[in-house]
């Protein structure tokens, strides 16, 4: 839990994608949080020249300068597993970089092993609150996308909010797109047919994981 009184407001705003940036600070604060036994987890944002510099740093055993850029490549663990025995997918770092990439950000890290690490993200400032549209639009407005994909795809996550994207721009890509916020809607749902390709959180907020569900399908 964190204390009220250890929180402290800012007053910069930073110009990204609100629903991926989440994802990208989500992910670092997971990482922060299963190696850190003791000490703490700061998740702090400073100004730096004509950017907002988003930061994650933690009191937990540090990265080896060899290997500070091969966590960053897909499936790649670290050798030893959190103080609990987890051992990660080796996916997070990967997803962070790549969506930082992807909103042309600049995702920096600095550890000294036996102290901590620290993960940055750099993004750029934003002077006014602008409201966007929370989805892709979707109809004679929307520019079509150069192929169109002939499959049928079943979504699982349990934020609304992210079905409802990633439904906007499957539908974009000519995809017939189903949803589910639960392993209930997906037995209905593959009940009704058997889809081409199903897409599965792994965190669905409860007990139970997207490996699971794949596992009991």
């Amino acid at each position: 839990a964190v204390s009220p009184s250890r929180v402290r407001e800012t007053r910069l705003l930073a110009r990204s994608d609100p629903q991926l940036l989440r994802r990208i600070i989500q992910n670092l604060l997971s990482n922060a949080l299963r190696y850190t036994p003791h000490g703490g987890v700061l998740l702090g944002v400073r100004r730096r020249g004509a950017g907002v510099r988003i930061e994650v740093w933690d009191t937990g055993p540090g990265i080896a300068p060899e290997q500070q850029r091969l966590i960053f490549a897909e499936f790649q663990r670290l050798d030893q597993p959190s103080p609990w025995g987890e051992r990660g997918l080796g996916l997070g770092l990967s997803i962070c970089e790549r969506i930082a990439t992807i909103l042309g950000h600049r995702l920096e890290l600095a550890s000294t092993p036996g102290r901590g690490s620290g993960f940055m993200v750099s993004v750029a400032r934003a002077e006014g609150v602008a409201v966007l549209p929370r989805t892709v639009p979707v109809g004679s407005e929307a520019q079509p996308f150069a192929h169109t994909l002939d499959l049928d795809v079943l979504c699982l996550d349990n934020d609304p909010t992210i079905l409802e994207g990633m439904s906007a721009l499957l539908v974009r890509w000519g995809v017939r797109c189903r949803t589910a916020t639960g392993i209930a809607e997906v037995e209905i749902a593959l009940a009704e047919r058997v889809p081409d390709l199903l897409l599965l959180d792994l965190h669905l907020g409860t007990d139970t994981d997207g490996l699971d569900v794949l596992r009991n399908l």
